[in-house]
């Protein structure tokens, strides 16, 4: 008998036991209800073992699986970020840590600690924490002045990056002697060096040169710092490359490759110097990697289906998607994850109805290349031929620092479902192309990014030919602070324009946001206004140019873009005489930053869904805008 597909859901933050057994990430089904996966690693396939309902938001949730199966997951509230064991079909509340947050790293087996943990003082320093299984509160085991990043267990070391300064140097703790014991870093070389990733006793560094990087290995317990070779043949692939794992031998290195809206995947053998490229699936790969002696496991999102385990065998040259099929009996709320590396049901899907197969051919992605302002522009397109479909929206994604692959978006797919063509830009400033076409937007935030857009929205209406409907705007984070600006400064190209948490501009979110945001406005040149004819790209300042029947959606609890900017933006907008006859705004008492379409049934996605699609209102000018609260 063969077992029925389950309800697709949504996944992230896929992490792995220090061993490579285990698995285990952050879950939504259908309704939106919350998880907390466990999967277990086998040469023959992953297995999903169980789910565990969970309470925490899933933009400042983490877990750690533990090397015997268990689960801890970390999630945050207003009484501050609490942690969970999730054990077989238990959810024990543990510690609950009211300081500055934690970032949960694996503790060795023999240690008697459930996890350790890094947390960042104001002062700059960091402090190494560790749980013991016995206690419910976190223990201090060592304070260092500077940034400690990236860590990574390696044998009976937890090897880090540590800023001081402005100079990252590659260091470890040794955990040999237990939690009590724990003393101060010890430099794994004299160099500056950065963590990248570890394996087989072994740790990749990248160490600073004239013009760039260079990749180096070093064992975690002392020994010779091998430098890749200037002439190496994986400086020759072209692509920019992520390292991401080591293998148990510690003599070959997996390295994820970003080509534009796709993800590949490279095997470099440190010794031979051969380079072997991996099959994967078009798709995005996440920088998540457990290599054992039977493999490697990383995390893979295709547009047919949410994110799931994908496996390189030993040996293998391609990458093995596993498919969701129904579990075995007895266990709760699970479902078992087939081993059949790449195999699919007879709908040549993997997951819940609406997939793929003949009724879910208009969801497939696809990748087109637009004309951009100074060169062309490639988008990730969902639905029916953008030409001659009636309906059709260009979304922006967040960001900058970002860009659109061929994932699993709900939320698009949910826009081909109501009749949309759906294009989504990768405009300058986006990631996977080059250092040139991300570095453009460097203190040119809504300058050469606007300028894209407008080239590609030039080239939709010729494509579309006259008398066709124009194409709405949608955005999130930066991608509505684009939106917004685009259709102020542009009004006629559109339709409708919705804008969810955007910021007022540059400077003001610098002055307003918490210091990660902070940090990136600043290392992106965010605080440079524009001289051009437009002026500074402040939305309050330009509010009197929309005409765009808009929507703009906040939420409340935003951790990232505080709400008082769409307010703002809502005041000025609402002024008398009101700016537009067709603006409208939704403040979010539920919720943070995570945009619409964080599950396939979410009330924020319909609503906007039911804006976009509402037949176009006679104008009214002098009406004042409607402002809602929910």
């Amino acid at each position: 008998m063969t077992a029925a597909p389950v309800p697709a859901t949504l996944r992230s933050g896929f992490e792995f036991s220090a061993d490579g057994g285990y698995a285990a990430s952050l879950a939504a089904d259908g309704s939106g209800q919350r998880y907390v996966e466990q999967w277990r690693l086998l040469p023959t396939g992953a297995r999903l073992l169980r789910r565990h309902a969970f309470r925490g938001e899933p933009g400042f949730a983490a877990v750690l699986p533990l090397a015997d199966g268990r689960v801890l997951a970390s999630w945050h509230s207003g009484a501050g970020q609490h942690l969970d064991l999730h054990d077989e079909g238990a959810s024990i509340p543990l510690a609950t840590w009211t300081g500055p947050g934690l970032t949960l790293l694996p503790a060795p087996a023999d240690l008697g600690l459930l996890a350790l943990a890094v947390s960042r003082g104001t002062d700059g320093s960091s402090t190494l924490h560790g749980l013991r299984a016995d206690d419910t509160r976190w223990l201090t085991l060592h304070q260092v002045p500077g940034l400690l990043q990236a860590g990574r267990l390696v044998g009976d070391r937890l090897v880090f990056t540590l800023l001081t300064d402005g100079r990252p140097s590659a260091v470890g703790f040794d955990l040999r002697a237990g939690a009590a014991a724990v003393g101060p870093p010890v430099p794994l070389t004299d160099r500056a060096a950065q963590v990248l990733a570890v394996g087989g006793g072994q740790v990749l560094l990248a160490v600073p040169e004239e013009g760039g990087h260079r990749l180096a290995l070093t064992p975690a317990v002392g020994g010779e710092l091998r430098l890749l070779d200037r002439e190496s043949a994986l400086h020759r692939t072209g692509a920019p490359l992520h390292p991401v794992a080591v293998d148990p031998s510690g003599t070959q290195v997996l390295h994820m490759e970003t080509r534009g809206a796709r993800s590949g995947l490279l095997r470099h053998g440190w010794e031979s110097d051969e380079v072997q490229r991996i099959e994967v699936p078009d798709g995005e790969l996440t920088a998540r990697c457990a290599w054992t002696a039977a493999g490697a496991w990383l995390p893979l999102s295709t547009p047919d289906g949410p994110q799931s385990l994908a496996q390189l065998p030993r040996r293998g040259t391609a990458l093995r998607r596993s498919r969701v099929v129904a579990g075995a009996a007895g266990v709760a709320g699970a479902a078992g994850v087939a081993g059949a590396a790449g195999a699919v049901g007879a709908a040549g899907a993997v997951g819940a109805a609406g997939a793929v197969g003949a009724a879910g051919a208009p969801h497939r992605a696809r990748v087109e290349t637009f004309p951009g302002a100074a060169g062309p522009v490639e988008a990730v397109v969902y639905g029916p031929d953008w030409r001659t479909n009636r309906r059709l929206l260009v979304a922006l994604h967040g960001g900058p620092n970002s860009h659109w692959t061929l994932r699993y978006e709900p939320f698009l797919r949910s826009c081909v479902e109501v009749g949309f063509t759906v294009v989504a830009p990768n405009q300058r400033g986006s990631t996977g192309y080059g250092a040139a076409h991300t570095l453009a937007l460097v203190d040119a935030w809504g300058v050469v990014d606007r300028a894209d857009l407008l080239a590609v929205a030039d080239h939709l209406r010729q494509g579309r030919g006259p008398g066709a409907e124009a194409p709405a705007l949608y955005g999130a984070s930066y991608g509505a602070y684009l939106a917004l600006l685009t259709a102020m400064t542009d009004p006629d190209p559109w339709s409708a324009c919705v804008a969810y948490a955007p910021f007022l501009s540059g400077p003001r979110l610098h002055a307003d946001a918490r210091p990660p945001v902070r940090d990136m406005v600043v290392r992106l040149g965010g605080l440079r206004p524009a001289h051009d004819a437009i002026g500074p790209r402040d939305l309050e300042r330009l509010a009197p140019g929309l005409r765009t029947r808009t929507l703009v959606l906040h939420g409340v609890h935003d951790e990232s873009v505080p709400v008082a900017h769409s307010r703002a933006l809502a005041r000025r907008l609402a002024g008398d005489p009101p700016t537009s006859g067709d603006f409208r705004y939704e403040e979010l008492a539920e919720r943070g930053h995570a945009a619409p379409g964080t599950a396939e049934t979410d009330p924020v996605a319909a609503r906007v869904l039911a804006f976009l699609t509402a037949p176009r209102p006679a104008p009214a000018p002098t009406r004042p805008p409607v402002l809602e609260r929910r």
